[in-house]
């Protein structure tokens, strides 16, 4: 439940900066969503909740993401 939640809360706010004329402060909430869920799912591999190939795939899939809001903040900062 938590780890949906905050999954959702990350998709809402990348969908909120879209529309954002500042979307800096935003993006940096949604960086930090970002972060925690790593976390997240690095503790609940440590706890066996989470298989060695599904915290894999997660990993790649939040890795991914991260470069991409990476490279969007990028962008945002430059046009300032």
């Amino acid at each position: 439940m938590r780890l949906e939640n905050l999954s959702l809360g990350i998709l809402e706010g990348i969908t909120t900066a879209a529309y954002r004329k500042n979307k800096q402060s935003q993006l940096n909430r949604v960086d930090e969503r970002l972060s925690l869920l790593k976390v997240i799912m690095r503790l609940s591999h440590e706890m066996k909740l989470l298989s060695h190939g599904q915290y894999e795939e997660a990993a790649k899939r939040l890795t991914d993401a991260g470069n991409m809001l990476g490279a969007w903040l990028k962008t945002v900062r430059k046009r300032k």
